[in-house]
């Protein structure tokens, strides 16, 4: 009964040493379920920063594009501007010489008129004149 003593009190040590290494493999177990369930969250957590990431990259470029599209057209616009401004400049100038020739014309017929002597003796030498000084 020697041997069967021996047995039992291997049993009485082992006993509690086999509860604490299954409590130890049931915790072990809860804390790969709860690694995985971390895991799989910040892989989901990956996925959406991934997905942002890709979708403010395609927002940054289109408006780059944007950008790209209205400093064209507000440099298109400043030339037409400038163009615009130029053709008035221009227009103005005309305007101006059209003014100073039609008033040096005007001084002219005065000058001839008062050159040639039409003064207010003959009417009919006078509209005579004035229809040749018009064409």
């Amino acid at each position: 009964m020697v041997g069967s003593s021996n047995e039992e009190e291997m049993e009485l040590v082992l006993l509690p040493n086999f509860d604490l290494i299954y409590q130890d493999f049931k915790n072990a177990i809860t804390e790969i379920e709860l690694l995985k369930t971390n895991s799989n969250a910040e892989l989901k957590i990956r996925e959406a920063l991934q997905f942002t990431s890709h979708s403010l990259r395609q927002e940054n470029e289109r408006l780059t594009r944007l950008q790209s599209e209205s400093l064209y057209t507000l440099a298109d616009q400043r030339t037409k501007c400038q163009s615009l401004k130029e053709l008035n400049r221009v227009s103005d100038e005309r305007l101006h010489q059209e003014y100073e020739h039609k008033k040096s014309m005007d001084l002219l017929k005065r000058d001839y008129m008062t050159m040639v002597g039409v003064g207010g003796s003959n009417p009919m030498k006078r509209y005579m004149l004035q229809l040749t000084m018009a064409k």
